[in-house]
């Protein structure tokens, strides 16, 4: 299986990263998908998905939940 990674630099544990951040990670992974680098069928997880740690954060991690093809 292969991973690729997008970062949120910072701690959302109780926070959110900024919109512009928000919206260029969407953005970045739709265009990923249209230029075939990203296969359509995803799956969008968070670190603490692979690995013990708390990243991204509580509050990052709830939202991205909510994003389409989130998997775990």
């Amino acid at each position: 299986m292969n991973f690729e990674a997008l970062c949120f630099m910072g701690d959302f544990t109780s926070r959110l990263p900024a919109d512009i951040a928000l919206n260029a990670a969407k953005e970045m992974i739709a265009q990923g998908v249209r230029d075939g680098w990203i296969t359509s069928t995803y799956t969008l997880g968070g670190h603490r998905n692979e690995a013990s740690t708390e990243c991204p954060g509580n509050t990052l991690y709830e939202l991205i939940k909510t994003w389409p093809h989130f998997g775990y």
